[in-house]
C-alpha cells in the first residue's frame, strides 16, 4: 500500500459524506452494513453532474451497469493503476471504454445516482491489486471485501503534497486555463496573482501560460530555500 500515491483528487472538492467501514446502510437500513469505500457528494447538494477525475494513470478493466436499488452500482467503472484499482460508481453513464489508457486528472465520468443511491453522489473505492477479473474483485473475506482498504488516507496525502508545495508544475501544466482547474487550486493560483507572483495575459485572462509555470516553480523552490 506504501505504492499508492494518488496525483489527482476524484472529485474537485471531495467532501466525504459517508466514510469507509460499518453503517447503516441508507437503502436497506441494515445496522451492520460494511461500506466498501467512501460517499463523495456533490458540489451542490443532490445536483448531478461533477466531473470525475482519474486520481492516476491507468488502464479502464471493467464497466458495467448494475441496475438494483439495494445494492447496485449503477453505472460504474474500475480503472488499474501501478499497484492498485479504483472504482467509481453511481455515475450519470459511461464515458470510458475497457482498455482504454488513462491519464491522472481525465475526466472518467460525471457525477449521478444510478442504482442503490438516494441523491447525487459519487462512491469511491480502492484496493491494492492486479485486476484479473470482477469476480478476484468482488472476493468477500467474513463479510467483508477482501481487498477493500480506506480511501480517504490518500485523499489526505494528495492534499498535503499539494499544501506543501510538491508537484505544483506537474499539477498546473495539466490545465490550459485557471477555470479548468479543481476549484480549490484556483484559489492558491489566484493568491500568487495577488501577491504578483503572476501578472496575468495583456487582455486580463489568466491563461496558464510557458512563462507563468517557470514563475510558479521559481517561486515555490524560493519558499523551500527559506
Amino acid at each position: 500500500m506504501n505504492s499508492i500515491k494518488f496525483n489527482h483528487l476524484p472529485h474537485e472538492i471531495c467532501r466525504i459524506t459517508s466514510p469507509f467501514g460499518y453503517r447503516i446502510n441508507p437503502i436497506i437500513g441494515a445496522k451492520s452494513s460494511f461500506h466498501q469505500g467512501i460517499d463523495i457528494g456533490a458540489i451542490k447538494a443532490g445536483v448531478e453532474g461533477d466531473k470525475l477525475f482519474a486520481v492516476a494513470n491507468g488502464v479502464v478493466v471493467y464497466t458495467a451497469f448494475m441496475a438494483s436499488k439495494e445494492y447496485g452500482y449503477g453505472y460504474f467503472v474500475i480503472i488499474q493503476h501501478k499497484g492498485f484499482c479504483t472504482l467509481y460508481a453511481h455515475m450519470k453513464g459511461l464515458i470510458v471504454k475497457v482498455n482504454q489508457e488513462i491519464k491522472a486528472g481525465q475526466i472518467v465520468g460525471y457525477m449521478g445516482s444510478t442504482g442503490a443511491s438516494t441523491a447525487a453522489h459519487l462512491h469511491f473505492e480502492v484496493q491494492p491489486i492486479e485486476y484479473k477479473s470482477y469476480a478476484q474483485y468482488i472476493t468477500p473475506e467474513n463479510g467483508i471485501r477482501k481487498y477493500a482498504i480506506d480511501p480517504y488516507p490518500f485523499i489526505e496525502d494528495f492534499r498535503k503534497r499539494k499544501k506543501e508545495g510538491l508537484d505544483v508544475a506537474n499539477e498546473i501544466v495539466r490545465y490550459k486555463n485557471i477555470s479548468e482547474m479543481p476549484v480549490w487550486y484556483q484559489t492558491e493560483i489566484k493568491e500568487l496573482v495577488n501577491k504578483g507572483v503572476i501578472k496575468g495575459n495583456d487582455n486580463g485572462e489568466l491563461n496558464m501560460t510557458e512563462d507563468m509555470v517557470r514563475t510558479i516553480i521559481i517561486a515555490n523552490r524560493m519558499d523551500k530555500s527559506k
